[in-house]
């Protein structure tokens, strides 16, 4: 794809998913970058819950994971009381902001849905443009994910909700190149 294209996919991506109620941030496929917005994004919290994204350089979270905050394999005790988490996404759907997270590790589904944050890291090379464009020839089979489109939210009851079946807040982190 072309780099006007994926520009324009990047961009559609990010208004989607901010219409969609989700914050988002694009910065530098950079190690500093990152590690200073993702400081910033905690800086309030005790312990975050990281599982590092599989389709994203290791190297770009070396700084990130020396912070005493951050715990990336969490006894029970630590789960019960850790209120943000922070995961890659496998994809990225432009036409409806939502982000495809994988849910091979056992601790993804708990890190989507029940924190009060989740922080999501996305490379925009992962942006596609419709859900049908994730099931293309490229993908993994027996991969397994779940799609997120902004903060849980409910009107079920009444007036609307967030937080009730997931994260109150979703801030999506686009590395761009």
């Amino acid at each position: 794809m072309n780099q006007v294209t994926k520009q324009a996919l990047v961009e559609k991506f990010i208004t989607k998913a901010q219409n969609a109620c989700a914050k988002v941030q694009l910065i530098q496929k950079n190690s500093d970058s990152l590690t200073s917005l993702l400081e910033n994004l905690i800086a309030d919290e005790k312990q975050i819950l990281f599982i590092p994204p599989k389709n994203i350089e290791p190297n770009l979270f070396e700084k990130f994971l020396s912070n005493d905050k951050v715990i990336t394999n969490p006894d029970k005790e630590q789960l019960k009381n850790i209120k943000t988490s922070i995961t890659g996404a496998s994809y990225g759907i432009a036409s409806t902001g939502s982000v495809a997270i994988s849910i091979t590790n056992d601790l993804t589904i708990y890190l989507s849905m029940l924190v009060k944050k989740h922080i999501v890291i996305l490379d925009a090379k992962y942006i596609v443009d419709k859900p049908r464009d994730l099931f293309n020839e490229s993908m993994t089979p027996g991969n397994s994910f779940t799609i997120i489109t902004g903060p849980s939210a409910t009107a079920d009851m009444g007036p609307l909700v967030r937080g009730v079946h997931g994260p109150g807040e979703l801030f999506i982190i686009v590395l761009g190149d």
